[in-house]
């Protein structure tokens, strides 16, 4: 097996760029290079192996254009421009990272999801943003190259995957054919001659022990039982770390004895961590996540961000949290989260962008690792969601390394990978800076977390950087982005700074918005909707036909509140904007707290239902329902002691209650007339089909029906 990485990407830029008034085509924006370089692929069309002929030149262009990156970097000089106070100071004299003879991203290609989301992508060849203003986004993934066996199935995977949905979709769709395995001899398994054609060098594979795991079940590959074997190995893998654990992915969702959150990957290290804590192990633990979550809607950041802090340090069921409750006084000796983040000069001025950490890697003691699709969430872990693939990795070729200051048998696949990386984020170039081989030493692990401060530090410096450490609250937000920032007063110093930043390294700021809420507004506008027409109308009414001191006796109650944590959610703001409008309008002040609003969740009935119809649930399944029961009953209990301490009022003024009751009885009224025209109709279709079948001449004349007359009625609607 050999890994082949997507290169993490060092350009946030791109200044040989076309006019940036309006899209461009491709045979437009291309450089005079990047045309005689398509053009000398053209003759190659026809002739064998051209993919894999291709694939080598743009190997041999990017390793050239590299080489040349990495002697222009020696020479660079910075100059600052001397201009007016009046115009904004920018760095000329300084030679980018870009390089202007290739323009690696056309089109969509160069793209940043936090400034717009991508639209027109048919248009590939199209810029969608302005790349002269705004700073490209790059992301850092981690792939793998496997062959035998493993490759097999994988394979059959897919074929798996493709028939059950031709099945379900195209079934009766000549254009999409039913997939069979191939049959071949162990010969042929094993060969790996053929990756010469896609590997950019000539490193003989790695031989290693492999095995497929997968989220599935039988919407996405026909089976009858749900597969989490993903989430099986993940687990499987961090109970038996003994040294370190390294961790790349998109997501961090976990939660224990959380109602929405089922995955267990945050159990599994705390009771790792609690293990070493216990036996006064040395044991580390590197998580690296976007800083950010990738979404252009803000409403979306705010909800995977907040799962996100509540997985990590935010409430009592947070890892952190719970570590220190269970002694445990500093997480961080064990566990630490980190980001990536990179710099450039943009038209003169230096930018920066988040880099996006897009990668689902595990990699464990240098000697097994899990690299695959399978984000660290529910939608990838449950099963019955998304449908996932991973490889699990036992290393069986051996090197001599060091682990926890002793000498110790690594695997050479898993450990080649994981210093490859820890060089790419430390900005490693040699290994007299430091020695990558042992993540575990206190040395190690020291100058890691001391490197991700201090480049975090200068970006702060530098560009105010979002999000950070340093803002605690919502509030905090306007004068943090409003302070004054060091590439705009002195782009000098700020240059300067920046060619100080090692690596792509910085800290995951945790305490970003802690002692804020942060929980999402589910739904907002559907809530708004449902309470400025029929709420409203109700609760007018209602206060209208009642006296004053009837007030005491409003209650509020909320159903389905297992998404909202058993709490009215964005809902509080809306109706407390209504009693407040109501109190100007009228002067009666109507109380909404704890004691008159009672929380309900619906999800029990639907236990009930499940049960009823045979259908039988595992056991986190059904403790979940079991918790979502017992809140249920007891806010029905107090919902009853409630009433029976509430005194009974009357009715104030016998005209109002009159024209309550007016307005009760004609309540039934559409529905009534609805109901009457459907049973007409419906008789009108029988005594048809009959004639239809005496004399069939009578079926192209259609179905008879009454037709209804939509009128404005006088009265309220139902």
């Amino acid at each position: 097996m050999r890994i082949a990485n997507r290169r993490n990407s060092r350009k946030i830029t791109d200044e040989n760029t076309a006019d940036s008034t309006g899209a461009t085509k491709i045979e437009n924006s291309l450089t005079s290079a990047e045309k005689k370089f398509l053009a000398k692929e053209n003759e190659f069309e026809c002739r064998p192996n051209q993919y894999g002929n291709r694939w080598r030149r743009i190997v041999e262009m990017i390793k050239s254009k590299n080489s040349r990156d990495d002697s222009s970097d020696e020479e660079q000089d910075a100059s600052v421009n001397e201009s007016s106070d009046t115009k904004p100071k920018t760095i000329f004299g300084v030679t980018s990272v870009v390089d202007d003879t290739y323009r690696f991203f056309l089109g969509k290609d160069y793209s940043n999801y936090y400034q717009k989301d991508f639209e027109s992508i048919e248009k590939f060849d199209e810029d969608y943003i302005d790349r002269k203003l705004v700073p490209r986004m790059p992301w850092h993934d981690e792939i793998l190259v496997v062959s035998g066996e493993a490759a097999r199935d994988c394979a059959r995977h897919f074929i798996q995957r493709w028939n059950i949905h031709k099945a379900d979709k195209h079934r009766f769709n000549e254009s999409y054919p039913y997939l069979l395995p191939k049959t071949c001899d162990d010969d042929e398994i094993f060969d790996t001659s053929f990756l010469r054609s896609i590997l950019p060098d000539d490193r003989p594979p790695i031989r290693v022990d492999a095995q497929c795991v997968r989220s599935a079940s039988f919407w996405s590959c026909g089976i009858c039982t749900v597969e989490r074997s993903v989430e099986n190995a993940y687990i499987h893998m961090i109970e038996n770390a003994q040294h370190f654990i390294y961790i790349e992915n998109q997501f961090f969702v976990t939660i224990p004895e959380d109602a929405a959150i089922k995955n267990h990957i945050g159990d599994a290290l705390y009771r790792r961590i609690i293990r070493a804590h216990s036996n006064k192990e040395r044991f580390r633990i590197y998580i690296l996540l976007p800083l950010l979550p990738g979404f252009a809607n803000a409403k979306t950041i705010q909800a995977v961000l907040y799962f996100i802090m509540r997985s990590i340090n935010k409430g009592e069921m947070s890892l952190y949290q719970r570590l220190r409750k269970n002694g445990v006084s500093n997480p961080e000796d064990y566990i630490t989260f980190y980001g990536m983040r990179n710099w450039d000069i943009l038209m003169g001025t230096l930018v920066t962008e988040i880099i996006y950490v897009h990668s689902k890697l595990m990699i464990v003691d240098d000697r097994m690792c899990i690299c695959g699709s399978a984000n660290i969430n529910d939608r990838s872990l449950q099963g019955s969601r998304d449908s996932e693939i991973c490889l699990v990795v036992n290393d069986v070729e051996m090197i001599d390394s060091y682990l926890n200051g002793r000498k110790e048998k690594v695997g050479l696949f898993c450990s080649s990978w994981r210093k490859k990386l820890f060089r790419l984020l430390l900005g490693i170039k040699n290994e007299e800076e430091i020695n990558v081989d042992d993540p575990c030493s206190d040395e190690f692990y020291q100058y890691f977390r001391r490197i991700a401060q201090q480049n975090t530090k200068i970006y702060e410096e530098v560009f105010n950087s979002l999000p950070t450490n340093q803002i605690r609250k919502f509030t905090d937000v306007e004068a943090y982005e409003k302070r004054s920032k060091l590439k705009e007063t002195d782009p000098q110093t700020a240059y300067d700074k920046c060619k100080k930043i090692q690596g792509f390294i910085v800290e995951f700021p945790i305490e970003y918005l802690a002692d804020d809420v942060i929980m999402p507004k589910w739904n907002t506008s559907e809530d708004e909707q449902r309470l400025t027409i029929p709420f409203r109308f109700c609760f007018n009414e209602l206060l209208r036909h009642l006296p004053v001191d009837s007030k005491e006796n409003i209650i509020f109650i909320f159903t389905n509140a297992r998404p909202t944590f058993y709490a009215p959610g964005n809902t509080t703001i809306l109706v407390q904007t209504m009693l407040k409008e109501h109190k100007r309008d009228h002067g009666v002040e109507v109380p909404f707290s704890r004691n008159n609003t009672f929380l309900f969740d619906n999800e029990p009935f639907r236990y009930l239902a499940l049960r009823k119809n045979g259908i039988t649930l595992d056991e986190l399944q059904t403790q979940s329902y079991i918790r979502s029961w017992d809140h249920s009953v007891k806010e029905y209990c107090r919902l009853m002691r409630h009433l029976v301490t509430r005194s009974l009022k009357s009715v104030s003024v016998i005209l109002s209650l009159n024209e309550a009751e007016q307005l009760v009885r004609m309540l039934p009224r559409p529905i009534a007339e609805t109901s009457k025209l459907i049973e007409q109709n419906i008789q009108l279709a029988k005594d048809h089909k009959k004639r239809v079948l005496e004399n069939p001449k009578l079926a192209s004349q259609g179905i008879p029906q009454n037709i209804a007359v939509v009128t404005r009625l006088k009265h309220p609607r139902t």
